[in-house]
């Protein structure tokens, strides 16, 4: 009986010291992770002043090649939670930008943003997303499903992170809340042709408009029924309170752009969602340094749509020269 205390105490001493010994090893790995990460910020060229961030319906509707001294950051399915921690990163390590130009239409208030962090349909992208630009404290705001946070910041932090341990070599940085190939990023020949092609189109019909037509329903029911109806983001709501405290105390100008949408598609909208959305923006705007830029209505031809809520490459022309004229900047001219 004896032995069998005495080899149980030996193999809990051995578990013991391995027990101590990983976590040494992690907390290590997890300082080092740290440093690299914060060591190396997402750092504009100095003459970019103007900012572009939100969901698909800016990364696909805004050519900042258009605009001189911009840049478009959006990213499919961006919740403003993390066009919001976007936003502080990228101020906070660029102080030249004076204008924030942040999409604000009706599904970036809706419910389904309160699952972005919880659901399996968005929650591994949204954390691989958020864990190098998010505070420890803040992690509550955005209602994770903590078994699959742990489980990737485990990937991220605690083990080594070869993503940014490789930016350390290379010229052009890679970062997970930015797209590799930002969108629109071309030649100014091609944006050239972009222009004239838009305003050379007439309002014929468009017939991959209405074979998407089918999908309509289906979209909107995503955008404002998925699990609840008819309510408002507490998630975003929370988030946007601190994207105008933050640019009020950075003195920077806040720009909300609700981009434009097909009419079918704004006549699916409750209209108790557009109500909310409509004293939201009163709001929020009675700040001086937040203004509001509608565009929902602005772009009626069918031929200007990818689909019913996403404009096409020319229908981004013109919402792009709607914005420059509301920001009071200048367009590009092109040779």
């Amino acid at each position: 009986m004896k032995m069998n205390k005495d080899g149980f105490r030996f193999y809990f001493k051995k578990l013991l010291l391995f027990g101590i010994a990983l976590w040494v090893v992690l907390s290590i790995c997890s300082i080092v992770n740290r440093i690299v990460i914060d060591a190396q910020p997402y750092i504009l060229d100095s003459n970019i002043k103007t900012v572009f961030l939100g969901d698909s319906h800016i990364k696909g509707g805004v050519i900042f090649k258009m605009i001189p001294n911009s840049i478009n950051v959006g990213q499919a399915f961006e919740p403003l939670a993390i066009s919001f921690l976007k936003a502080r990163h990228i101020v906070d390590n660029n102080p030249q930008i004076d204008k924030l130009v942040v999409g604000f239409s009706y599904n970036n208030l809706s419910t389904i943003n309160n699952y972005f962090f919880n659901d399996p349909r968005w929650r591994g992208e949204m954390f691989k997303r958020s864990y190098p630009i998010i505070a420890y404290d803040e992690l509550k705001s955005i209602k994770p499903d903590w078994q699959s946070l742990i489980v990737n910041y485990s990937k991220n932090i605690i083990v080594p992170n070869i993503q940014y341990i490789a930016n350390l070599f290379r010229t052009n940085k890679v970062y997970p809340f930015i797209e590799k190939k930002l969108s629109f990023d071309i030649d100014e020949s091609k944006v050239d042709s972009l222009i004239r092609t838009s305003y050379a189109i007439n309002d014929l019909p468009n017939l991959k408009l209405n074979k998407a037509r089918k999908k309509l329903d289906k979209i909107t029911d995503v955008h404002f029924n998925y699990k609840s109806s008819e309510g408002l983001s507490l998630s975003s709501l929370e988030f946007m309170r601190k994207l105008v405290a933050y640019t009020k105390r950075k003195q920077i100008d806040l720009y909300l752009v609700s981009m434009p949408m097909h009419r079918d598609y704004l006549a699916k909208v409750p209209k108790k969602v557009k109500q909310k959305y409509t004293n939201t923006v009163k709001r929020i705007t009675k700040n001086q340094h937040v203004h509001h830029i509608d565009l929902s209505k602005k772009v009626d031809i069918d031929l200007l749509y990818r689909n019913h809520d996403h404009l096409n490459a020319l229908g981004a022309v013109r919402a792009t020269e709607m914005i420059a004229k509301a920001l009071e900047l200048p367009l590009a001219t092109f040779q």
